[in-house]
C-alpha cells in the first residue's frame, strides 16, 4: 500500500480517480451536464499518471486517495456550483474531511 501524493497518508481505499470519475461524471449528467468537460479538467489537475496501488475495481494505477480527490472535487463545486454541494457530500461522501 503506497501513500496519496496530496495528504501523504496510506491509500486505504484503492478506488481510483478515474473511477470515481465516472460515478461523479454520471451524476452530473443528470443535475449539470454543462458541468462534465470541467469535471475532466479538474481531475487532470490532480492526476499524476503514476502510482504504486492498483485500483479495485478497474487495476490501474493510482497515487491520490479518494478522500482527497473528493475533497478537490467538492471544492470546485462550491464554487462552480454551490446548489450541488449538498447533494455531492451526501453522494460522494468517502470520507469524514467534508465540512
Amino acid at each position: 500500500m503506497s501513500e496519496c501524493i496530496v495528504c501523504n497518508e496510506a491509500i486505504t481505499n484503492p478506488v481510483c480517480m478515474g473511477c470515481v470519475e465516472e460515478e461523479i461524471k454520471a451524476w452530473l449528467c443528470e443535475v449539470k451536464p454543462e458541468l462534465v468537460e470541467e469535471l475532466y479538467t479538474k481531475t487532470e489537475e490532480i492526476d499524476s499518471g503514476f502510482g504504486e496501488t492498483s485500483c479495485i475495481l478497474c487495476h490501474n494505477w493510482m497515487s491520490v486517495c479518494t478522500y482527497c480527490y473528493t475533497i478537490h472535487i467538492f471544492d470546485w463545486l462550491k464554487i462552480r456550483a454551490p446548489e450541488l454541494s449538498k447533494s455531492f457530500r451526501t453522494i460522494f461522501n468517502f470520507n469524514y474531511f467534508f465540512y
